[in-house]
């Protein structure tokens, strides 16, 4: 069993506690949240390691909601089925990373978070109309108290709920459960989470990136029936990305890729009503790597009854975190491979866009910045830099704008687009000086 630390900055609620409210947690530093695919920040202080922070949102197949997102069950609800009003205007319309949430007023309602790292941040809402939730953490059985409850209701983007510290590098699961109204405590029933980050051991150094995406993707993949796709999806809040998208849907179809010189690796794809089950399975030339396979779930039920179209009634149509491992061995040589296991016989789909590895290949980024063939834009939180440190509000995915494709601005396109501007403008105003109208 892991020895784990809570976040100072989290009250914990008694559950025989007086009639009153807790105390209000005291963030003191900021932890920016970033869009998928987004490079992370590297923690390169400590000369053994180096942690990277790995954000995961709700929508991503890595966090399982028990009971499941169901438009019948009305257990969870989304920024299109949430018509409940804050006191500040439709949730809906807050701050939110990547524009999504899940909430839920069901008591014992759980979400179960499968995460490789050592310690995870969890995000979401504060207010009157929140209450108590208890953390699980591994297959531990005490579950800790908290409650999301504040007298008055936050703004802007999300608040730290809690803080698991002090795990062993690795693979865990944290589940969070609603405990639904209380005798005592004045509090609301409801939960709300945004997302979570999660702090990662990445290797030592400062990790290069090296991504897999487009017609390299293909080259993968064993398919008879696979579909490619020139797709421009929503990458978070004001920043679109045109990407390959590499489908199928036939069962037993898969990628694989062989890799080294590499101490992590994530999978990248879509995930709507049309995609079903999928398996990652890592296997290592390395005696002491215990291989593994791992099974998602990767539809999700945008289906709602007023909608005729499944995948444009999704409130997130980007690309999502599929998979995660970190801690990798960079002197080993690995396998990936990516499964359709989809047994519903409907055609379910499934689908990559990018295998981002982590290690001495590649090239070096900017945080927060998209890599090549992305949009370009810088989408890192204009809240703040800097790992985890426990404390901290939220932040948006929203574009910064202004990088390059590698993730910095060079002197050379700023000329460029200097260029560019007042050639433009003497354009739009040569009639102005005498040099002929722009139009006849």
């Amino acid at each position: 069993m892991d020895t784990t630390t809570r976040s100072t900055s989290t009250t914990t609620a008694d559950p025989n506690g007086a009639t009153s409210s807790p105390a209000t947690a005291t963030n003191t530093s900021a932890t920016p949240a970033l869009v998928p695919e987004a490079a992370p920040r590297f923690d390169t202080s400590s000369a053994n390691a180096t942690y990277a922070n790995l954000t995961i949102d709700s929508f991503s197949p890595l966090i399982v909601y028990d009971p499941p997102m169901s438009v019948g069950t009305g257990a969870w609800h989304t920024p299109i089925t949430d018509s409940r009003l804050s006191e500040i205007g439709p949730l809906s319309l807050r701050d939110w990373h990547l524009g999504t949430y899940m909430r839920s007023e069901m008591p014992n309602a759980t979400i179960w978070i499968w995460f490789e790292g050592s310690e995870l941040y969890l995000y979401g809402d504060r207010g009157p109309s929140y209450g108590a939730f208890s953390v699980q953490v591994d297959s531990d059985t005490t579950k800790e108290l908290r409650s999301a409850y504040t007298p008055a209701q936050s703004m802007g983007g999300s608040s730290l709920l809690d803080a698991v510290r002090g795990l062993s590098e690795g693979r865990h699961k944290v589940g969070v459960t609603i405990e639904g109204p209380r005798t005592g405590p004045v509090e609301g029933s409801g939960f709300l989470l945004d997302y979570v980050v999660v702090r990662q051991r990445v290797g030592t150094g400062q990790p290069k990136i090296s991504d897999v995406r487009g017609a390299d993707l293909e080259k993968l993949s064993s398919w008879k029936a696979w579909t490619k796709d020139e797709v421009t999806v929503q990458q978070g809040q004001n920043v679109t990305q045109t990407k390959t998208i590499v489908s199928s849907s036939a069962k037993g179809e898969s990628l694989t890729y062989s890799f080294s010189n590499a101490t992590a690796v994530q999978v990248y794809g879509t995930r709507n009503a049309t995609h079903g089950t999928y398996s990652v399975s890592l296997t290592s030339s390395s005696p002491s790597f215990v291989g593994s396979t791992t099974f998602y779930d990767g539809s999700f039920p945008c289906d709602f009854p007023s909608r005729t179209n499944n995948l444009t009634s999704c409130e997130w149509r980007g690309s999502v975190l599929k998979h995660a491992a970190e801690n990798l061995d960079p002197a080993a040589n690995y396998t990936l491979k990516l499964e359709n296991t989809d047994v519903s016989g409907g055609g379910r789909i499934f689908d990559v866009d990018l295998i981002r590895t982590f290690g001495g290949n590649g090239v070096v980024l900017e945080p927060g910045s998209l890599a090549p063939g992305g949009s370009g834009l810088d989408v890192g939180s204009g809240s703040g830099g800097g790992m985890v440190d426990g404390g901290g509000s939220g932040s948006n995915g929203g574009a910064s704008g202004g990088g390059t494709q590698n993730g910095a601005l060079r002197a050379d396109a700023m000329g460029s687009s200097f260029a560019l501007v007042v050639l433009l403008w003497c354009l739009l105003f040569r009639d102005a000086f005498g040099l002929g109208s722009l139009y006849p």
